[in-house]
């Protein structure tokens, strides 16, 4: 697995947990 990669999808899955609580509260 590329560590690289690995953190590209962390970072993109944080922004959207993010928006999503954001937009709830």
């Amino acid at each position: 697995m590329n560590i690289r990669a690995l953190k590209f999808v962390f970072k993109h899955t944080e922004m959207q947990a993010q928006a999503i609580i954001g937009s709830c509260g």
